[in-house]
């Protein structure tokens, strides 16, 4: 827990995935969003994503090499807006 308390002080973007419910990355994420990190959620199924997360923009991914690079895509586009917003 030292581990992920220590790199969540340090980082100013978190990108999690929500992927098959992990109790421990949706208290990463609780604790990300308490320390004021920006977050960006990942997940294969709209189902993983909690109803108290819903609200919060999420990018969807899949498998395949076309899904993949569209992942890339989106969370590159995401990523850019994130550092953007930090700067002005």
């Amino acid at each position: 827990m030292g581990d992920v308390l220590s790199t969540l002080w340090e980082v100013e973007i978190v990108i999690a995935d929500l992927t098959g419910r992990n109790p421990n990355v949706f208290y990463e994420v609780g604790l990300a969003h308490a320390l004021l990190r920006k977050t960006v959620l990942l997940t294969q199924n709209a189902d993983d994503v909690p109803f108290d997360l819903q609200p919060i923009r999420y990018l969807m991914y899949g498998v395949g090499s076309s899904e993949r690079q569209k992942l890339r895509d989106d969370l590159s586009k995401r990523l850019r807006a994130l550092i953007q917003q930090g700067q002005g």
